[in-house]
């Protein structure tokens, strides 16, 4: 486990009341989800006072959120909730974009696992209905409030990448590398593409890298989620490896 705050956790998860009001003073917190069923009116107080957004969970939502059972309050640090496609892009770090994704299941799905991999946002380059995200958003188990989600075009997408200098790397069957040969640490934007017919021309003549996951059996293309995880995982044990992963606060 990784210290947090003052108690130990995951990265960006700070939880219990005394914690949580300790990081909102230090201006630590982006965010706190706190249990319907319970109130703390100093942490309302400060959260007012300073403009950090409160969401309400059940007691089953703080349950699935917290990284340790017993905690009714969490606080988010390292990462603002909401952002704009510009602003994104002139954080850095670690962007996903969901290129044409159709299916609000594997959207989800892979907002959840981007989310968990500590990344800056995502980005979805697909038209969207109200449906589509609402069914996406339950999927990933509410996991867009605590990361920026954009639904954007891919041009606008790659305009914005090209302007703050973000490389640009798409997970592809076309692809020369494997991701394990190429850096997938710093200002990256990693891109997986559609469920039927996979990136875009559009995405694909953009990219810096394209990189191709091996396999070896008889079904031609991993799910997407394992793919994002993949390529997410590996990014990070590339951190870890440059001693960029400094979980110690």
């Amino acid at each position: 486990m990784v210290k947090n705050g003052d108690d130990f956790g995951l990265y960006m998860q700070v939880r219990g009341p005394d914690a949580v009001f300790n990081a909102i003073e230090r201006d630590e917190i982006t965010l706190v989800l706190m249990q319907k069923e319970v109130d703390y009116p100093h942490i309302r107080s400060i959260c007012e006072e300073k403009n950090i957004p409160i969401e309400e969970g059940s007691n089953t939502d703080l349950w699935r959120m917290s990284a340790e059972p017993g905690f009714d309050v969490l606080g988010l640090k390292r990462r603002k909730p909401v952002a704009s496609l510009d602003e994104l892009c002139a954080s850095g770090g670690t962007i996903w974009i969901l290129d044409g994704v159709e299916y609000a299941t594997n959207i989800g799905n892979c907002l959840r696992t981007a989310e968990v991999s500590g990344a800056a946002g995502v980005v979805i380059t697909t038209s969207a209905t109200n449906e589509l995200r609402r069914t996406a958003t339950r999927a990933s188990m509410r996991a867009d409030r605590f990361i920026p989600t954009i639904w954007a075009t891919c041009a606008e997408v790659i305009e914005s990448c090209k302007h703050h200098k973000i490389r640009i790397v798409v997970a592809e069957d076309v692809g020369s590398s494997k991701p394990w040969e190429v850096d997938l640490t710093g200002d990256i934007a990693m891109v997986v593409g559609a469920e039927r017919y996979g990136v875009s021309q559009e995405m694909l003549e953009a990219a810096d890298t394209v990189v191709r996951l091996p396999m070896l059996g008889f079904v031609p293309s991993y799910n997407l989620q394992v793919t994002l995880a993949a390529m997410a995982l590996e990014s990070l044990r590339q951190m870890d490896e440059k001693g960029l992963l400094n979980l110690e606060d």
